[in-house]
Protein backbone atom coordinates (compact mmCIF):
# COMPACT_ATOMS: atom_id res chain seq x y z
CA UNK A 1 0.00 0.00 0.00
CA UNK A 2 1.53 3.69 -1.24
CA UNK A 3 0.71 5.82 1.14
CA UNK A 4 1.99 9.63 2.29
CA UNK A 5 3.88 8.26 5.51
CA UNK A 6 7.41 8.45 5.46
CA UNK A 7 9.18 5.00 6.81
CA UNK A 8 13.09 5.99 6.10
CA UNK A 9 15.24 8.28 4.50
CA UNK A 10 17.72 7.26 1.77
CA UNK A 11 21.40 8.10 2.80
CA UNK A 12 22.94 10.75 0.68
CA UNK A 13 25.54 8.52 -0.19
CA UNK A 14 23.74 5.43 -0.79
CA UNK A 15 24.77 5.39 -4.83
CA UNK A 16 28.17 4.14 -5.69
CA UNK A 17 30.30 2.52 -8.00
CA UNK A 18 32.54 -0.83 -7.30
CA UNK A 19 35.74 -0.92 -9.75
CA UNK A 20 38.14 -3.68 -9.45
CA UNK A 21 41.17 -2.39 -7.59
CA UNK A 22 43.54 -3.07 -10.72
CA UNK A 23 41.74 -0.09 -12.39
CA UNK A 24 43.83 2.07 -10.46
CA UNK A 25 46.93 1.24 -12.43
CA UNK A 26 45.10 1.79 -15.88
CA UNK A 27 45.03 5.83 -15.14
CA UNK A 28 41.27 5.97 -14.73
CA UNK A 29 41.79 7.82 -11.34
CA UNK A 30 43.62 10.84 -11.20
CA UNK A 31 43.00 14.45 -10.87
CA UNK A 32 43.49 15.31 -14.41
CA UNK A 33 40.72 13.01 -16.12
CA UNK A 34 38.31 15.68 -16.27
CA UNK A 35 35.96 13.50 -18.48
CA UNK A 36 35.70 11.11 -15.52
CA UNK A 37 35.68 13.43 -13.15
CA UNK A 38 33.08 15.03 -14.72
CA UNK A 39 30.78 12.31 -15.12
CA UNK A 40 31.19 11.32 -11.58
CA UNK A 41 30.29 14.54 -9.94
CA UNK A 42 26.90 14.69 -12.14
CA UNK A 43 25.88 11.74 -10.53
CA UNK A 44 26.00 13.56 -6.95
CA UNK A 45 27.24 12.37 -3.43
CA UNK A 46 28.82 8.73 -3.95
CA UNK A 47 31.28 6.40 -2.91
CA UNK A 48 33.88 4.95 -5.07
CA UNK A 49 35.19 1.16 -3.82
CA UNK A 50 38.13 0.04 -5.20
CA UNK A 51 38.23 -3.64 -4.98
CA UNK A 52 36.73 -6.98 -6.22
CA UNK A 53 38.87 -10.34 -6.96
CA UNK A 54 41.68 -8.12 -8.35
CA UNK A 55 41.98 -7.08 -4.43
CA UNK A 56 43.62 -10.39 -3.71
CA UNK A 57 46.37 -10.78 -6.78
CA UNK A 58 47.74 -7.28 -6.08
CA UNK A 59 50.28 -6.92 -3.84
CA UNK A 60 51.66 -3.45 -2.35
CA UNK A 61 55.01 -1.82 -3.10
CA UNK A 62 56.86 1.01 -1.49
CA UNK A 63 58.40 2.25 -5.34
CA UNK A 64 56.64 5.18 -6.61
CA UNK A 65 55.62 3.35 -9.58
CA UNK A 66 54.64 -0.46 -9.64
CA UNK A 67 53.45 -3.11 -12.25
CA UNK A 68 49.92 -3.89 -13.13
CA UNK A 69 50.40 -6.41 -10.25
CA UNK A 70 51.21 -3.64 -7.88
CA UNK A 71 50.00 -0.85 -6.49
CA UNK A 72 52.61 1.75 -6.18
CA UNK A 73 52.24 5.50 -3.88
CA UNK A 74 51.52 7.08 -7.30
CA UNK A 75 48.40 5.39 -7.34
CA UNK A 76 47.31 5.96 -4.13
CA UNK A 77 48.27 9.69 -4.68
CA UNK A 78 46.21 9.58 -8.18
CA UNK A 79 43.19 8.40 -6.73
CA UNK A 80 43.49 11.06 -3.78
CA UNK A 81 43.14 13.69 -6.31
CA UNK A 82 40.63 12.05 -8.11
CA UNK A 83 38.49 11.80 -5.06
CA UNK A 84 38.85 15.29 -3.45
CA UNK A 85 37.92 16.61 -7.45
CA UNK A 86 34.60 14.59 -7.82
CA UNK A 87 33.97 15.36 -3.55
CA UNK A 88 32.98 11.10 -3.37
CA UNK A 89 34.19 8.69 -0.92
CA UNK A 90 36.44 5.91 -1.12
CA UNK A 91 35.67 2.26 0.18
CA UNK A 92 39.49 1.00 -0.09
CA UNK A 93 40.24 -2.88 -0.66
CA UNK A 94 43.61 -4.28 0.39
CA UNK A 95 44.80 -8.03 -0.02
CA UNK A 96 43.77 -10.21 2.77
CA UNK A 97 44.71 -14.03 0.94
CA UNK A 98 47.98 -13.03 -0.93
CA UNK A 99 49.63 -10.69 0.87
CA UNK A 100 51.07 -10.32 4.77
CA UNK A 101 49.96 -8.26 7.60
CA UNK A 102 52.58 -6.20 8.04
CA UNK A 103 52.67 -5.22 3.64
CA UNK A 104 49.06 -4.56 4.14
CA UNK A 105 49.42 -2.13 7.35
CA UNK A 106 52.06 -0.21 5.09
CA UNK A 107 49.63 0.42 2.38
CA UNK A 108 46.76 0.98 4.67
CA UNK A 109 49.32 3.51 6.67
CA UNK A 110 49.98 5.45 2.68
CA UNK A 111 46.28 5.49 1.44
CA UNK A 112 44.92 6.81 5.22
CA UNK A 113 47.29 9.33 5.09
CA UNK A 114 46.98 10.24 1.39
CA UNK A 115 43.05 9.81 0.77
CA UNK A 116 42.71 11.69 4.49
CA UNK A 117 38.92 12.56 4.73
CA UNK A 118 37.94 11.08 0.98
CA UNK A 119 38.37 7.26 2.89
CA UNK A 120 35.07 6.03 4.00
CA UNK A 121 36.74 2.73 5.33
CA UNK A 122 39.24 -0.41 5.06
CA UNK A 123 37.81 -3.19 3.39
CA UNK A 124 40.48 -6.29 4.35
CA UNK A 125 39.97 -9.27 1.53
CA UNK A 126 37.02 -9.80 -1.08
CA UNK A 127 34.66 -12.48 -0.73
CA UNK A 128 36.78 -14.41 2.25
CA UNK A 129 33.93 -17.04 2.20
CA UNK A 130 35.06 -17.71 -1.03
CA UNK A 131 38.56 -18.77 -0.76
CA UNK A 132 38.41 -22.45 0.32
CA UNK A 133 36.60 -23.30 -3.15
CA UNK A 134 38.14 -25.54 -5.54
CA UNK A 135 41.20 -23.47 -7.56
CA UNK A 136 40.91 -20.12 -4.75
CA UNK A 137 43.13 -19.43 -3.07
CA UNK A 138 42.89 -22.11 0.39
CA UNK A 139 40.46 -24.82 -1.55
CA UNK A 140 39.09 -27.09 0.80
CA UNK A 141 40.93 -26.08 4.02
CA UNK A 142 39.19 -22.85 4.83
CA UNK A 143 36.92 -22.02 7.58
CA UNK A 144 34.79 -19.63 9.16
CA UNK A 145 37.29 -19.19 11.92
CA UNK A 146 40.48 -19.56 10.03
CA UNK A 147 39.31 -16.35 8.03
CA UNK A 148 38.81 -14.63 11.68
CA UNK A 149 42.29 -15.37 13.01
CA UNK A 150 43.29 -14.17 9.63
CA UNK A 151 41.01 -11.21 9.13
CA UNK A 152 42.47 -10.32 13.02
CA UNK A 153 45.91 -10.66 12.69
CA UNK A 154 45.69 -8.22 9.88
CA UNK A 155 43.65 -5.62 11.46
CA UNK A 156 46.07 -5.90 14.65
CA UNK A 157 48.94 -4.76 12.38
CA UNK A 158 47.11 -2.33 10.34
CA UNK A 159 45.46 -0.64 13.60
CA UNK A 160 48.86 -0.01 14.60
CA UNK A 161 50.15 1.07 11.70
CA UNK A 162 46.92 3.70 11.52
CA UNK A 163 45.08 3.82 14.92
CA UNK A 164 42.62 5.70 13.81
CA UNK A 165 42.09 4.40 10.17
CA UNK A 166 37.90 3.16 9.82
CA UNK A 167 37.38 -0.44 9.25
CA UNK A 168 34.74 -2.60 7.56
CA UNK A 169 33.68 -6.34 6.54
CA UNK A 170 33.20 -9.07 6.24
CA UNK A 171 32.83 -8.41 2.64
CA UNK A 172 31.49 -11.63 2.03
CA UNK A 173 30.11 -12.78 -1.48
CA UNK A 174 27.58 -15.84 -1.13
CA UNK A 175 24.05 -15.13 -0.41
CA UNK A 176 23.78 -18.38 1.16
CA UNK A 177 26.94 -17.12 3.46
CA UNK A 178 25.12 -14.12 5.08
CA UNK A 179 23.36 -16.35 8.38
CA UNK A 180 27.10 -18.80 8.40
CA UNK A 181 29.58 -15.04 7.92
CA UNK A 182 28.19 -12.15 8.03
CA UNK A 183 26.41 -12.61 10.67
CA UNK A 184 28.41 -14.16 13.21
CA UNK A 185 31.38 -11.93 12.22
CA UNK A 186 29.29 -8.95 12.95
CA UNK A 187 28.11 -10.34 16.61
CA UNK A 188 31.89 -11.00 16.80
CA UNK A 189 33.30 -7.96 15.92
CA UNK A 190 33.37 -5.11 18.20
CA UNK A 191 31.55 -1.63 17.15
CA UNK A 192 34.91 -0.02 18.25
CA UNK A 193 36.52 -2.62 15.76
CA UNK A 194 34.16 -2.43 13.02
CA UNK A 195 32.26 0.81 11.26
CA UNK A 196 30.46 -0.84 8.34
CA UNK A 197 28.99 -4.47 8.05
CA UNK A 198 29.31 -5.62 4.55
CA UNK A 199 27.87 -8.62 2.48
CA UNK A 200 27.45 -8.73 -0.95
CA UNK A 201 24.04 -8.97 -3.24
CA UNK A 202 23.52 -10.26 -6.54
CA UNK A 203 20.60 -10.24 -8.23
CA UNK A 204 21.59 -11.97 -10.44
CA UNK A 205 25.45 -12.14 -11.93
CA UNK A 206 24.79 -11.28 -15.53
CA UNK A 207 23.56 -7.99 -14.51
CA UNK A 208 24.78 -5.98 -11.46
CA UNK A 209 25.29 -6.53 -7.85
CA UNK A 210 25.05 -4.43 -4.84
CA UNK A 211 27.71 -3.57 -2.12
CA UNK A 212 25.15 -3.13 1.31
Amino acid sequence: TVTTTAIGVIPSRFMGLSYEKEAMSYGYFHASNHDLIALFRRLGAGVLRVGGGAVDRLLWTPSANGTHQQISPTNVKNLAGFLQATGWLCLYGVNLATSTPSLAAEEVSFAASALGESLLGIEIGNEPDEYGVMGNYFAGNWTFQDFLDRWNAFRSEIIQAAPHVPITGPAAGGGNHISTWTIPFGQIVTPSELTLLTQHYYRQSEIGRAHV
